[in-house]
C-alpha cells in the first residue's frame, strides 16, 4: 500500500478532466519510478532505524527522491543502496524543513492534518525538527562518500538561506530576479542535490544537474505559490496564506493591481477574471509551462532520464489548471448569482403586484386575455410570465458577458429554480413562489428546466436546419409554458396536454414570422434552412433584403406563409381541448390565441415584409380578435356538447 499511495496521487493529478483515461507510456513509466523508489527508500530507512535514528515513513508525493533516480539515470548509473540513503538523507530534510516552516508560518495544518506546532507547540516542533535534520546529516555521512556529504551540507545550507531571504523580503514588493533567487535557496537546492546525487556519489561532474536540479525545485514552489491563490481546490494548507501574511511570490508580479488585504471574492475576480485576453493566472499557466519545457528538454539532452521529470511536470501542471478552472467555475458562479440578484432587483420583482406590472409591460396581447382572470389566478400565471421573461433577459440584457458566462449564469438560474421548487427558498421572491407553486401542484420541474434550456438555445449566433429542429425551440421556449399552466390549474389529461404543447408551438411561430427584422439584427434567424434553400434563399439574402428598400420577392412570402399555415393547423388542433380546461382558464386562452393568430393577417397586409416592419394588432383589433376567439370557444363548447350527446345515443 506504501509502495502505490504517491503513484495513485500522481496518476489522478495528470489525468484531471480525461473521463476514463488510460495511463500513457510516460505515466507508466513514472509509475515504475515511484515503485522503484519506495522500495530503495524503505530499505534505508530500514537502516536508519538499525542506527536507532528518526525514520518517518516513507509518503507523500517523494518528489525529490524521484529526482534522485532521475538524475541516476541521466549518469547512466544504476541506483543502489548508496543513492537511496543520500535519497533519505534529503528527504529528511525536508521534512525538518516543512517542520520550521510550520513554526515560522504558525499553519496548523498540513496535508489536510494537524501539524506538530498546531498540536504540541512550538518548543516541541523545533525539537522535532532538528532531530531529523541532525539524523539527515548522519544517514547523508552512511553513503561514505565526502562529495555528496559536501553537496548535501551546501544544499541544506543555502535552503536555510533561502528561508531567511524569504523572511526577509516578506511584507515587501520583490522582482524576477529576487525571487527566482529565493525560491531557487528554500525550494530548489534540496531538488539540486537530488538530482545531481547521483554525480556526486561516482564522482562524476555536478554543476549542470545541480543548475537544473534548483530550476525544477523552484518550478515546484511556483506550483505551490500558484495553488495559494486557489481557494476552491483543497491543498491541506488554509489558502490565501501566502497573500494575507504578505509573501511576495510570483503570482503577485503577474498580477501587479492585486492589491493588500481585499476580501476573498476580490482577489479571485482580479486573478480569474479575464480582461482583454487572458486572465492574469491564465497567463501565469502559460509562463509555468514555459519554465517546465525549458527544463524537460535541457534535462532530456543530458541523458536518458526515462521521462521521470517531464510526466511530473505534467502532474503537476495539471493540477494548476485543474485549480484555475474551479476558480473560474466558482468566479462565474458568484457572478451569476450576483447578476440573478440585481437582475430581479432592477424589475423589483418583490411581489405579485411587480409580476403583474411586468406581466402588463411585455404582454400586451396576453395582458389583454388575462384580464379574463380571476384575481388568485391572474398572480399565478403572472408569475409564471415573470420567470419566462427573466429567463430570457438572463440571454438578452447581458451582452458585456461571453456566452461562456452567459451559460454559467442560466446554469446558475437553473440551480437556483430547482432549489426553490425543491426547498421552497432562495431568497428570490419570484422563484420562491413560481417555482413553489410548482411544486404544490406536481407540476413537472422539467418544463421550468426545459424553458431555460430553450433560452441557452439563443446564445450566439441561432439557424435552425428544418422545421424540426426549429420544433425543438419552439416546445423549450413556448410548448413547455402551456404545458406549466396547463397542469398548474389541474388539467393532467394527456391529448389535453398535447393541445396545450400545440399551442405554444403556433403561439411561437407567430412570434418568430413578427420579429423576423429584430432578431436577424441580432445575428439570429429563425426561419428553417430548408425552407429557405427550397425557394432559392439564403441568410445573406434576407439580410441585404433587410438594409435595402428592395420589393419582398414572392420566394420569402412563401415561406412566411407556409410557416403560417402551419401555425394556423396548430391554433386550430389546440383549440379541440379548450373546451376541457377549467372555466377561468379557457376564456383568457382563446383570447389570446385568436389575438395572436390575428398577426398573421397583419404579415400578409404587409406585403409579407417582416424583415423591415414588425407587424402588430391595434387595441380594437385586439378586441375585435379576442372576441372571435370567444364565439370560437362557444362553438368548440358545442360541438363537444354535441359530440357527447353522439356518445351517449350510440352506446344505448
Amino acid at each position: 500500500m506504501t509502495a502505490t499511495s504517491p503513484l495513485i496521487s500522481l496518476v489522478a493529478e495528470a489525468l484531471v478532466g480525461v473521463p476514463d483515461a488510460a495511463p500513457d507510456e510516460a505515466e507508466l513509466r513514472l509509475a515504475d519510478a515511484v515503485a522503484t523508489v519506495t522500495e530503495g527508500l524503505l530499505g534505508a530507512r530500514a537502516h536508519a532505524i538499525d542506527l536507532a535514528l528518526p525514520a518517518p515513513a516513507v509518503r507523500g508525493h517523494l518528489f525529490r527522491p524521484l529526482a534522485a533516480l532521475a538524475g541516476a539515470r541521466v549518469t547512466g548509473a544504476e541506483p543502489d543502496g548508496q543513492l537511496w540513503l543520500a535519497a533519505l538523507a534529503i528527504q529528511l530534510a525536508h521534512e525538518a524543513s516543512l517542520l520550521h516552516d510550520d513554526v515560522i508560518d504558525g499553519a496548523a495544518l498540513r496535508r489536510g492534518d494537524p501539524t506538530v506546532v498546531g498540536r504540541e507547540g512550538v518548543a516541541r516542533a523545533l525539537v522535532e525538527g532538528d532531530h531529523l535534520l541532525t539524523a539527515a546529516y548522519r544517514i547523508a555521512a552512511e553513503t561514505g562518500s565526502a562529495a555528496f556529504m559536501r553537496l548535501f551540507a551546501v544544499s541544506v545550507e543555502r535552503t536555510v538561506a533561502g528561508e531567511k531571504q524569504q523572511a526577509t523580503a516578506r511584507g515587501s514588493a520583490v522582482d524576477w530576479e529576487r525571487y527566482r533567487d529565493i525560491v531557487g535557496g528554500k525550494s530548489g537546492e534540496l531538488f539540486a542535490c537530488a538530482l545531481a546525487a547521483s554525480a556526486a556519489l561516482s564522482g562524476g561532474a555536478q554543476d549542470r544537474l545541480r543548475r537544473l536540479g534548483r530550476q525544477l525545485g523552484s518550478i515546484y514552489q511556483m506550483v505551490d505559490d500558484f495553488l495559494d491563490y486557489c481557494p476552491a481546490t483543497d491543498t491541506g494548507k488554509p489558502a490565501l496564506g501566502d497573500y494575507r501574511s504578505g509573501l511576495w511570490t510570483w503570482i503577485r508580479l503577474e498580477a501587479p493591481s492585486l492589491r493588500a488585504d481585499l476580501a476573498e471574492a476580490d482577489v479571485r475576480r482580479t486573478l480569474f477574471r479575464p480582461l482583454g485576453g487572458d486572465s492574469p493566472m491564465r497567463a501565469a499557466l502559460t509562463r509555468l509551462r514555459g519554465e517546465m519545457d525549458a527544463v524537460a528538454s535541457d534535462l532530456e539532452a543530458l541523458g536518458p532520464d526515462g521521462g521521470i521529470v517531464a510526466t511530473l511536470f505534467d502532474a503537476w501542471h495539471n493540477r494548476a489548471a485543474e485549480a484555475a478552472w474551479r476558480e473560474e467555475r466558482a468566479l462565474a458562479d458568484a457572478e451569476a448569482a450576483t447578476r440573478i440578484q440585481a437582475l430581479s432587483g432592477s424589475r423589483a420583482l418583490a411581489d405579485a403586484a411587480d409580476w403583474r406590472s411586468y406581466f402588463a409591460e411585455h404582454g400586451r396581447t396576453f395582458r389583454l386575455a388575462a384580464r379574463l382572470f380571476p384575481p388568485e389566478a391572474r398572480d399565478r400565471v403572472a408569475a409564471v410570465y415573470a420567470f419566462c421573461r427573466l429567463t430570457d433577459d438572463l440571454v438578452d440584457q447581458q451582452a458585456d458577458l461571453s456566452p461562456e458566462v452567459r451559460h454559467r449564469l442560466l446554469d446558475a438560474w437553473r440551480d437556483a429554480a430547482w432549489e426553490a421548487y425543491d426547498h421552497g427558498h432562495t431568497g428570490i421572491p419570484l422563484l420562491d413562489v413560481a417555482m413553489g407553486d410548482m411544486a404544490a401542484h406536481d407540476v413537472p420541474f422539467r418544463y421550468a428546466a426545459d424553458l431555460i434550456a430553450g433560452a441557452r438555445m439563443d446564445l450566439g449566433s441561432v439557424a435552425f436546419q428544418t422545421t424540426d429542429d426549429l420544433r425543438l425551440y419552439t416546445y423549450r421556449v413556448a410548448s413547455v409554458v402551456g404545458l406549466w399552466l396547463t397542469e398548474l390549474f389541474g388539467v393532467h389529461d394527456a391529448a389535453v396536454l398535447d393541445r396545450a404543447a400545440a399551442m405554444g408551438h403556433a403561439m411561437q411561430l407567430t412570434n418568430i414570422l413578427r420579429d423576423v427584422s429584430e432578431v436577424l439584427a441580432r445575428g439570429r434567424l429563425y426561419l428553417p434552412a430548408s425552407l429557405l434553400h427550397a425557394r432559392g434563399l439564403t441568410p445573406a439574402v434576407l439580410d441585404a433584403l433587410r438594409r435595402t428598400d428592395t420589393p419582398i420577392p414572392s420566394a420569402y412570402a412563401g415561406v412566411c406563409e407556409e410557416l403560417m399555415e402551419l401555425a394556423e393547423r396548430q391554433y386550430a388542433y389546440a383549440f379541440e381541448a379548450l373546451p376541457a380546461l377549467p372555466g377561468f382558464f379557457r376564456r383568457p386562452v382563446a383570447v389570446a390565441a385568436r389575438a395572436y393568430a390575428g398577426i398573421h393577417d397583419a404579415v400578409r397586409r404587409n406585403g409579407y415584409d417582416n424583415l423591415r416592419r414588425r407587424a402588430y394588432t391595434s387595441l380594437p383589433q385586439k378586441v375585435m380578435l379576442g372576441a372571435q376567439g370567444l364565439r370560437d370557444l362557444y362553438a368548440a363548447r358545442q360541438q363537444r356538447a354535441l359530440d357527447g350527446l353522439r356518445g351517449i345515443i350510440t352506446a344505448s
